[in-house]
């Protein structure tokens, strides 16, 4: 059987499924070097698209940007600066800060570290990384909350 061009496997998942991942890796603009992002969101959803530049294998990093997606489908609206507890298959959260990818504006999807945190103040490195826009840290002002119909977690 013949390898489908790229193209072609590309307007076919966007036609079914509303929205595709991408994972580039060496990419300058990204503080890791690496750029998961998905394209067809905004047009599909009316939502942002999703970008996360923690180091995931692909389909780790795909299964990831498909519950969040699934989210978004089910009448979620992901908001930057909250926590989300039903992204990652754990007890673990997520969170969501505003970021710019090919100069568009996307929701980077910050993981948790080994400990689960994902408060900039006090995630280890090379997790903390995940909060620098340009070069920059996010102002420590803008760690995450919960979402007032989410509950904290213990």
């Amino acid at each position: 059987m013949s390898k489908m061009p790229y193209e072609e496997w590309q307007k076919m998942h966007m036609e079914e499924q509303g929205w595709i991942a991408h994972y580039v890796v060496e990419d300058p603009q990204s503080p890791t070097g690496v750029n998961i992002h998905t394209h067809g969101l905004k047009e599909t959803f009316g939502h942002e698209d999703i970008q996360i530049v923690f180091p995931l294998e692909p389909k780790i990093a795909t299964s990831v940007l498909s519950s969040a997606v699934l989210l978004i489908q089910n009448g979620t609206h992901l908001e930057s600066g909250k926590k989300y507890e039903d992204v990652l298959k754990s007890e673990y959260q997520v969170c969501f800060i505003p970021a710019v990818e090919s100069g568009r504006d996307v929701m980077r999807m910050v993981l948790p570290g080994p400990d689960g945190s994902i408060d900039q103040d006090t995630m280890p490195e090379p997790y903390r990384t995940q909060w620098e826009l340009g070069g920059k840290q996010v102002d420590s002002d803008a760690d995450c909350e919960v979402p007032p119909d989410q509950g904290e977690t213990e």
